[in-house]
């Protein structure tokens, strides 16, 4: 668990308009001790993330109707903030367009379907304290 007194406090925006995917990934991320806040497309997440800059990372999934992943993170990065929160993509499809993947400050991609203990791994790599820049997750942007 998120226990340490650089985690406590952490949000993470889970995005998926399957609502067993959202509630699948809050549960773990909530078994880590982490607070969730879920949306189901990119436009009810874009108004989640101006709300609440302080997030500590965000999950969303490629394909959503209204606004997709790739669009979410296009909007992310462009917010006027210092820090962005880290982003990663959770998708079963092979997109041509996740090749700019990093040019939208996507910092991994998680292939669905995905073993829970994947899903917690990444998170741990990937979630940051508070005005901290993650780390890369290696060889997750193939």
């Amino acid at each position: 668990m998120f226990t340490d007194p650089p985690f406590a406090g952490c949000v993470v925006l889970v995005v998926d308009d399957d609502a067993d995917m959202r509630e699948v990934m809050s549960g773990v991320l909530e078994d880590l001790g982490l607070a969730v806040i879920e949306a189901k497309d990119g436009l009810e997440a874009i108004a989640l993330v101006r709300a609440n800059p302080g997030l500590c990372l965000i999950l969303s999934d490629l394909k959503m109707p209204r606004c997709d992943g790739l669009e979410l993170a296009r909007a992310v990065k462009e917010l006027p903030w210092p820090t962005k929160p880290p982003f990663v993509i959770v998708s079963g499809y092979s997109d041509p367009a996740l090749g700019r993947a990093e040019e939208l400050n996507i910092l991994s991609i998680l292939r669905k379907p995905f073993r829970l203990e994947e899903l917690r791994a990444l998170v741990a790599r990937s979630i940051r304290p508070l005005g901290s820049t993650p780390e890369p997750v290696p060889g997750s942007l193939d």
